[in-house]
């Protein structure tokens, strides 16, 4: 008479998400592989510090002393790698599999002793005929008091402003409702709106801004006849040992007392940024040592983005936080 055994095994839901997730990121370790390429400028000399920047994934790597750089997942085909350092013209390639990465930087025809003219690829436009104008905004919590006042510096750009807690783009006289706004690709309408709502978001963990303006925004839909700012986060670092920064700054004219914190870690395929930032301030005085009533306002806003790298799927996820108490400067008739 044969036997016959049966193995009944009961799963609930929460069991069968938690078997799936163990398999996945174990399938993840198990295919773990490692690229590596060398920079090298136009004498075949290896190059230090250069910026390597793996677009579709969002990470940023340097080179070492020997120009070497290493990426510790393997990446599609088609991928784009973007070589860039001060003083050498950026280069930008596409990956193929198997294939010997050496990339050679030329220095570039313009180098003064403290001026340098470098050329960088945009997000925003896939043609080099499209205007486009870029600007940094690392530092920018130490080196300005608020982010539209630093981008204020783009040619053809300005703002309204009712104090540092609500300040409005104006690109060539075109303000509101004709200027569109873009934080990592997501479309921000808070700038939009009437005088008393600002730009909707602070400089905390921001990399750089790209601006189009003139015709070539209009492919962006006709709200942008007057320009397109589009804002990116800092790129993933490669980072084993966790790194950060905290800074604080002091501004007499309103009695502004801002804070700041970072922190980027990564470990194996998985990347995390983090920030958050806390502002206070009084309301602001004028140059006649008058006050704008009411102009005073609060900010607390968080932001947090982790990235898990996988041979064929990539999970970005982005979070961000910001709470303004404004003031909302009155009319005032009469005399002060």
């Amino acid at each position: 008479m044969p036997l016959v055994f049966a193995l009944i095994v009961h799963f609930d839901y929460m069991d069968v998400v938690k078997i799936f997730l163990f398999i996945y990121f174990i399938s993840q370790g198990l295919l773990f592989s490692q690229i590596q390429g060398v920079v090298v400028d136009s004498d075949n000399n290896p190059l230090n510090d250069v910026s390597v920047f793996l677009i579709d994934q969002k990470i940023m790597l340097y080179s070492n002393e020997k120009g070497v750089f290493v990426i510790e997942q393997d990446i599609p085909n088609n991928t784009y790698l973007e070589f860039y350092k001060f003083g050498y013209q950026s280069k930008l390639i596409k990956y193929t599999k198997g294939q010997e990465i050496i990339v050679s930087l030329e220095n570039l025809h313009v180098e003064l002793d403290e001026i340098g003219i470098q050329e960088k690829t945009s997000v925003l436009g896939s043609s080099k005929n499209i205007n486009i104008e870029k600007k940094s905004l690392q530092n920018n919590f130490i080196s300005s008091n608020s982010i539209v006042e630093n981008i204020s510096e783009l040619p053809g750009l300005h703002s309204i402003s009712s104090g540092l807690g609500i300040q409005k783009i104006v690109i060539r006289g075109l303000s509101g409702m004709r200027v569109v706004t873009y934080l990592n690709g997501m479309e921000i309408v808070n700038q939009q709106w009437a005088n008393d709502h600002g730009i909707g978001f602070t400089d905390l963990g921001l990399n750089e801004v790209e601006l189009i303006k003139g015709a070539s925004a209009l492919k962006y839909g006709g709200e942008a006849v007057g320009g397109v700012l589009y804002f990116k986060d800092e790129p993933f670092v490669k980072s084993e040992v966790p790194s950060g920064f905290v800074s604080t700054k002091f501004d007499n004219s309103h009695l502004l007392l801002s804070n700041q914190f970072g922190l980027k870690w990564s470990r194996n395929r998985f990347f995390i940024n983090m920030h958050g930032q806390n502002t206070i301030s009084s309301d602001y005085r004028l140059p006649n040592s008058n006050f704008l009533f009411n102009s005073r306002f609060r900010n607390q806003a968080i932001k947090l983005s982790f990235s898990q790298v996988g041979d064929r799927l990539q999970n970005i996820v982005r979070y961000q936080y910001n709470a303004e108490q404004l003031g909302i400067p009155g009319h005032v008739h009469g005399n002060l």
